[in-house]
């Protein structure tokens, strides 16, 4: 009954949002353990970011803009993504520039994205492919492939245009791999994996600056001619603003708080090199919690680990507590058990992980479950234990008469 309660109270109501809490936890030490895997190969995404330092007074004036994007689509880039939401202004001084870079764009076939909403302005937006805009309720690690207004998001909508069409019945968000400080040349498969425990437990101490992708402060961008055809022409440039002030900024286990302009490039990076057999939160069949599909692999844990205890405490009788030696062996047989249902458990997320392609968001939450598990073991042991003190210790007068006449 410990065990059920547990469960109700802990995990299906999840009154004290404890599997929020461990999902998040297993996100995060997942990203960090696999984050040496990530393959390397060499990639079309470059990042350009504004700053607090790209100009003298925040925020920058159109004809910043205007110049800044002119120096980009001077060198041919295969598209341009531009992560800044042009509003309406009061005093519009300068527009006319940055309209007019953006119409040569056009004319030189180099499509511009960027956010077009109700608050865009009209004379910029009409210019601009639409992406979606920013969303609510982001859920740390994943990446929706359409927003509110079911528009492609800018890492979506870039790889659907560039290189494989997405099928429109792709809605799920996807769970976003990232990559960690690169290790030598040639370095094999336990390097990666010592690396990975290493990230879990010292990367949020010393994150790195920012994801591998070549990137830029739009103040250092200018380049030789050579440098700036290597690094932007026939790339896709994502354009942001990485100002603290715009909190546009999102926590990420290994980099710590990313500009939200690496989310889209990342997504395209996951894409490019995963296609849409991407890793994604499986919400079509809502069993548990909202796990879907991923949900019924834990339901199924539960109660198999469920009936391994009940099995396990149907071997067990008084005499087992009677003599050392006993409750010794009591004692490992009950690790052997926690120990099986450890990897029971650990195996059925995998193969959640690998034929459901569903996010490894629950082995952290699972294995806490399964400690009320233990723990009613424990109180168990603790209650034979005293019953058979209690018998041994407190017998009747009437006992002890007969047993000495």
């Amino acid at each position: 009954m410990v065990t059920l309660l547990g469960v109700y109270v802990f995990v299906i109501k999840d009154y004290f949002h404890l599997e929020e809490y461990t999902n998040q936890m297993s996100q995060n030490v997942t990203t960090r353990f696999l984050s040496y895997f990530y393959p390397r190969e060499p990639d079309d995404i470059v990042v350009v970011n504004t700053d607090q330092h790209s100009v003298e007074q925040w925020p920058p004036s159109y004809i910043d803009y205007a110049k800044w994007l002119e120096f980009l689509i001077d060198y041919s880039p295969k598209a341009i993504v531009v992560d800044i939401n042009f509003e309406q202004r009061l005093h519009a001084e300068y527009k006319d520039a940055l309209v007019e870079v953006l119409a040569d764009a056009h004319d030189y076939e180099v499509p511009i994205y960027g956010i077009v909403s109700e608050n865009s302005d009209p004379d910029i937006a009409q210019w601009l492919k639409p992406i979606g805009t920013r969303w609510d309720d982001l859920e740390l690690g994943y990446y929706p492939i359409r927003d509110s207004n079911n528009h492609f998001m800018a890492g979506v909508q870039i790889y659907h245009d560039f290189y494989t069409e997405v099928d429109q019945r792709y809605q799920v968000p996807m769970f976003l791999k990232w990559p960690s400080r690169p290790l030598p040349q040639g370095s094999g498969f336990w390097s990666k994996l010592k690396a990975g425990w290493d990230c879990v437990l010292h990367c949020a101490d010393h994150p790195d600056d920012k994801p591998y992708f070549d990137k830029f402060k739009v103040q250092d961008m200018v380049v030789s001619h050579q440098q700036a055809t290597e690094q932007f022409t026939d790339r896709i440039v994502f354009f942001g603003s990485e100002r603290p002030a715009s909190k546009d900024f999102f926590p990420n286990p290994i980099y710590g708080q990313v500009p939200g302009v690496f989310l889209h490039a990342l997504a395209l990076d996951n894409l490019i090199k995963y296609g849409d057999n991407y890793i994604k939160r499986d919400d079509s069949l809502p069993l548990f919690a909202g796990q879907g599909a991923g949900g019924l692999i834990e339901i199924l844990l539960l109660i198999t680990n469920l009936c391994l205890f009940l099995r396990f405490e149907s071997t067990l009788n008084e005499d087992d507590f009677k003599q050392p030696r006993q409750v010794g062996k009591v004692l490992l047989k009950t690790f052997l058990w926690a120990v099986f249902c450890f990897v029971i458990t650990v195996l059925g997320v995998a193969l959640s992980h690998l034929l459901l392609r569903s996010d490894p968001s629950n082995i952290i939450g699972l294995l806490a479950t399964n400690i009320f598990m233990y723990e009613t073991i424990y109180y168990f042991f603790v209650w034979l234990f005293a019953l058979n003190i209690f018998r041994l210790t407190a017998r009747s007068p009437s006992n002890q008469l007969k047993e000495n006449p």
